[in-house]
């Protein structure tokens, strides 16, 4: 197996050395750094000798073969190959290039042991891949013969070259220039082969040039900064991952527990076989550090969602990862809602819409603090067609039954208006409940008003746009216990059963016995006001024979504990 070590090079080194210290502690420290040193990249253009030989000598010799790594620190490794031989060799000439008249021209020299050298290979010190341009050699001897380059990668030759070396003299220099054949790009190592006759024993190589010593990256980028959901809000969040190398990180959001989109879908911005996706970004052509920050938008409120990243290289053919890396995010809960609901109340109730009889009694501080740890200071001039305050609470729970008074997230009182509708304080907008301890959208609406039962719907209403919506008036359905809750009305209309003075959540003998105390007197809102249970402002026999005797024995239908 062969390892890319262009991107962590040193480290590697310095591993290998440890290890070495390690495993042999008995190999000097200078034989140390002499066997492993750091690994070398050849120069991109010519790699000449000139100056870094001092004297002529051997190198390394060998029973077949001989090697030595990152000559002279140059990045070059070279190896001889002569079969049946006993003493192959490397050496080192000193100014005996062709050049060697004008210039401090050193070559190295390979020799076959007296026998002939099947092939002289130079390869890169690391690894690193290159495009041989040309090489300088010489021959030992002269003669008709056929010289033949190839180029290897990962020691599978890619390329070939043969060269007619004619009737040369002894000694001539020849250049082997491979520079128009793209077979020898992308080679970490080249290898000279002699004929099948004349073969040579002797050969020298000089001016090796190269056009890149870039190493091909054939290695995937990987995050080292994990793909993350960032700063998480109602409606989105930031996506974020960063890679090691230059290049695109790609993602997408689809719902939670949707099929996983393949990489090829996520770079095209699709969810799994190719369909849109609730959102998709991305951050193409990343320059160091390689990092990417997206802002994901219009998302839903304190809802699951399954992110998906991708991420590939800047090479010409991108590598790309195998797998795609999975985020889950849920968004946060909805600090507040609206509410457009609509309710009736049984005894403000005229058989079309409420009477506004007490407006002007109306107090400017609502009447419901303490209900269900209600709590809520108010001072506002009191709407025209406003009918009385109401209070209107969510819950939310698993199931309707589940709604119990624990599960409470928020309440406000608002005002009731003549057609039904609730509204804030200001008569017009709708009302607006702050939530505590929430986690999704789904919520149980209950209405609660002084003297009436309260009634709750029947089901969690959706607020992932912001608003619940309810009619209790018009479908007896979309309140929980249906009729048992409600009171039938005139033209087939529902409302809140009256006649719960005390809100004690059922109409008994004992909201009776308050009613007749104060059967007669003066209405006073806050005084004795709860007593008059069709909101007329008068507290008489109408109360009692057509609600409190009429609803006697009704209780609340919302649930408590």
């Amino acid at each position: 197996m062969r390892i890319n070590l262009s991107k962590n090079r040193k480290q590697f080194t310095k591993f290998f050395t440890l290890v070495l210290l390690i495993t042999s502690p008995y190999i000097p420290i200078d034989s140390v750094y002499f066997k492993t040193p750091y690994l070398g990249t050849p120069t991109n253009g010519t790699t000449t000798f000139n100056g870094l030989i001092a004297s002529s000598g051997q190198v390394t010799s060998g029973t077949g073969s001989s090697s030595v790594t990152n000559f002279l620190s140059t990045g070059w490794d070279f190896e001889v190959q002569s079969t049946g031989a006993t003493n192959t060799q490397i050496t080192q000439i000193s100014d005996q290039g062709q050049d060697a008249a004008t210039t401090d021209d050193d070559v190295i020299q390979f020799v076959g042991g007296g026998l002939v050298i099947d092939y002289v290979k130079i390869s890169s010190n690391d690894g690193s891949e290159f495009k041989l341009n040309s090489v300088d050699v010489r021959f030992q001897g002269a003669g008709n013969n056929t010289i033949t380059v190839r180029a290897y990668k990962n020691s599978i030759a890619i390329g070939t070259a043969a060269f007619s070396t004619g009737s040369l003299t002894a000694f001539d220099w020849h250049t082997i220039d491979v520079s128009a054949q793209t077979d020898f790009n992308d080679a970490d190592e080249f290898r000279i082969f002699s004929g099948a006759t004349n073969r040579f024993s002797v050969i020298r190589v000089d001016n090796i040039n190269i056009s890149t010593a870039a190493s091909s990256d054939t290695d995937s980028p990987t995050f080292d900064t994990a793909p993350l959901a960032s700063s998480v809000t109602t409606t989105g969040f930031t996506a974020g991952a960063s890679i090691d190398e230059g290049g695109d990180i790609y993602y997408v959001v689809v719902a939670d527990g949707a099929t996983a989109p393949t990489p090829a879908n996520v770079i095209a911005g699709q969810a799994n076989g190719g369909g849109s996706p609730i959102a998709s970004g991305s951050g193409t052509n990343l320059t160091d550090p390689f990092t990417l920050s997206s802002a994901v938008t219009s998302l839903t409120a304190g809802t699951a969602y399954d992110v998906y990243f991708i991420a590939r290289d800047d090479e010409s053919t991108p590598n790309v990862q195998a797998t795609v890396t999975k985020v889950d995010v849920t968004t946060l809960a909805p600090s507040s809602l609206q509410i457009a609901a609509t309710v009736f109340l049984e005894g403000a109730y005229n058989g079309t819409s409420l009477n506004t009889t007490i407006n002007s009694s109306i107090p400017a501080q609502q009447p419901y603090n303490g209900v269900n740890s209600h709590s809520q200071t108010t001072s506002v001039s009191i709407p025209a067609s406003a009918v009385d305050w109401v209070l209107v609470e969510l819950r939310e729970a698993s199931t309707a039954a589940t709604a119990t008074n624990a599960t409470r997230k928020g309440s406000t009182a608002g005002f009731l208006m003549n057609d039904g509708t609730i509204k804030a304080t200001d008569g017009t907008s709708n009302l607006t409940i702050n939530l505590t301890g929430n986690t999704g959208t789904d919520y149980y609406v209950v209405i609660y008003h002084r003297n009436h039962l309260p009634i709750m719907s029947a089901a969690a209403i959706d607020g992932s746009g912001g608003t619940l919506t309810i009619d209790f008036t018009s479908n007896s359905a979309n309140t929980y216990q249906t009729t048992t809750a409600l009171a039938s009305l005139t033209n087939n209309k529902f409302g809140m059963p009256s006649g719960d003075l005390n809100q004690d959540g059922s109409i008994n003998s004992t909201d009776l016995s308050t009613w007749r105390t104060n059967n007669g007197a003066a209405y006073s809102y806050s005084g004795n006001g709860n007593a008059d249970f069709n909101l007329d402002g008068e507290i008489n026999a109408v109360d009692r024979n057509d609600f409190q005797q009429k609803n006697t024995s009704k209780t609340r239908q919302v649930p408590t504990t």
